[in-house]
């Protein structure tokens, strides 16, 4: 079984994003590829008809289309020339891969500072664009499902834009682009394509990231805490990386999810214990040393449904929360011990505060009295309290 952290008592406010505001910065940043780039932030009005159609509609060639869809990966651009994942993408664009119920796209992004704090897994965007590339088989990212790809350069005159939705302010489009791809919705069964549980792929099951059938493996996990920012030295380079460890579990085992650099402003909007991720083609890092657990993260060819929207994912979610009354940290009161009607309904105060305690002992020390006190330990040193006889018994 697996016991929830501390952080999985305390519901976390998504922060609304600032996505698409209608005011112009003062100065907008140039980019290195010398082409004009207006800033996200400006209004920007589409020239003509757009067609809306889903991702699984694309065809090759010029047209002008619209589409909706969520970040399920990204690889931003570097400034100032500093390295990135992959050296082989064009440099100045973001690569950005956007899916919705019938498909998943490449989406080639000349990009800014500005567009950074959009760019997180989850995001809902849309994108109007007058030109459909197919998408190399040669490429150097091999996403899952891609077969096309859109290039996006925003600006006043251009026919290509896109626009970040602003997280929880319209309840109409939360539910959006949140079915995975290969759920069939018309089968009794409500078992997707290669999702297998978390104890099978950290065995080495599936490490390989397809199966004997060509099934891409996919497994769905629920965020259980998010770990602090840490800075790790890169090895054989003399630069620094940021990491951020997010715990996850599923019903039969749990480890730890690596976010790096670009991927950690994806985690603050997720809420521990009831946060879902189903991930396809994910990253193993093996044991490196006897006692240190393995770990998954997200590759360039990995894609991660934040929330997704089919049963599965929501007896997880159930299930995570269920555990997590069931392994509360306030205990009842004891029976037998204590008078549990006088003790909850009785005039004199049962939960006190350190405060409180201080207060009657002060008052009259040889009065007895009986309450409970909820208090967080912050160290114990259990070898100088035994030799002074001050070991204290309680439930954990």
């Amino acid at each position: 079984m697996v016991i929830p952290p501390i952080q999985s008592f305390y519901q976390k406010e998504s922060p609304a994003s600032s996505a698409f505001s209608q005011t112009l910065p003062k100065t907008p940043r140039s980019n290195p590829t010398g082409i004009a780039r207006a800033p996200l932030t400006e209004t920007w009005k589409p020239q003509g008809s757009y067609a809306r159609l889903n991702i699984s509609e694309f065809q090759p060639g010029r047209g002008k289309v619209r589409f909706m869809g969520r970040i399920v990966n990204i690889c931003p651009a570097k400034p100032d020339h500093q390295p990135r994942a992959l050296s082989s993408l064009p440099f100045g664009f973001h690569f950005v891969v956007v899916k919705d119920d019938t498909g998943v796209v490449a989406i080639k992004l000349l990009g800014t500072q500005f567009d950074l704090p959009n760019l997180h897994l989850g995001k809902l965007v849309t994108i109007w664009t007058g030109f459909v590339a197919e998408y190399s088989t040669a490429a150097a990212i091999q996403v899952p499902f891609v077969s096309m790809i859109i290039p996006v350069h925003p600006g006043p005159a251009s026919q290509s834009c896109i626009k970040f939705h602003q997280d929880g302010m319209n309840l109409e489009e939360t539910g959006l682009c949140r079915m995975p791809l290969e759920h069939n919705t018309d089968s009794a069964s409500s078992q997707m394509p290669g999702l297998i549980s978390l104890r099978a792929f950290i065995k080495g099951t599936y490490t390989k990231g397809k199966h004997e059938d060509d099934v891409l493996t996919k497994i769905l996990v629920c965020v259980s805490s998010i770990g602090p920012r840490k800075t790790i030295k890169a090895n054989n380079k003399p630069t620094t990386m940021d990491l951020v460890e997010v715990h996850i579990c599923d019903e039969t085992d749990h480890c730890v999810l690596k976010l790096w650099s670009d991927q950690i402003s994806s985690a603050r909007a997720w809420i521990a214990g009831h946060t879902i991720l189903l991930v396809t083609n994910p990253r193993f890092y093996p044991r490196k040393k006897v006692n240190e657990n393995p770990a998954l993260g997200i590759a360039l060819n990995s894609m991660v449904d934040v929330d997704p929207d089919f049963p599965d994912a929501h007896w997880l979610r159930r299930m995570a929360e269920a555990q997590r009354k069931r392994e509360r940290a306030h205990t009842p009161f004891p029976v037998g011990v204590w008078d549990v009607e006088r003790a909850i309904n009785g005039p004199n105060r049962i939960l006190y505060t350190l405060a409180d305690v201080d207060e009657r002992v002060r008052e009259d020390a040889s009065v007895m009295f009986t309450g409970k006190l909820n208090v967080l330990i912050l160290g114990v040193s259990i070898c100088e309290s035994q030799r002074q006889n001050r070991l204290c018994c309680f439930e954990w």
